[in-house]
């Protein structure tokens, strides 16, 4: 258990380079001078903030879920106290053991919302879908 939970930070840790050149070219776009327009990039008041919490599906990974459910809590403190209290927080949860650990911070603000088929072993076709549906939903404007 401890194994796969290290086996996992290893994987991510191989993803860190690819994220930090996406981050430097996404950068380097917004920074030209040069007109640019994508709905993605679209400035709005923040009144719906959707927020995915990445868990497991599995038991026996220790304080892991525990963890990263203390640290949604402070997350979610943070965004209220940035953008106020009446600013709603969606949680889409990403594993079965974190979805039910995030049952308890639903709130009349806090909502969660499954999306089928995402799961922390998820290929990556499910993982476009995914991402998919996110993105449709800030560009219709259902998240901010």
């Amino acid at each position: 258990s401890s194994a796969k939970v290290h086996k996992n930070e290893q994987a991510l840790r191989k993803l860190l380079p690819f994220k930090n050149q996406i981050k430097s070219i996404m950068g380097h776009l917004l920074a030209t001078d040069r007109e640019f327009s994508s709905p993605l990039i679209e400035e709005r008041e923040i009144s719906r903030i959707g927020l995915v919490v990445y868990g497991s599906d599995d038991g026996l990974c220790g304080a892991f879920n525990i963890n990263i459910f203390k640290y949604t809590l402070a997350v979610i403190k943070e965004l209220k106290d940035k953008y106020g209290n009446d600013v709603e927080i969606c949680l889409y949860p990403v594993g079965r053991k974190i979805q039910k650990a995030l049952r308890k911070a639903q709130t009349k603000t806090v909502k969660i919302e499954s999306v089928e088929n995402v799961n922390s072993k998820m290929e990556g076709g499910q993982v476009t879908a995914f991402t998919e549906v996110l993105k449709q939903k800030f560009v219709v404007g259902e998240l901010d």
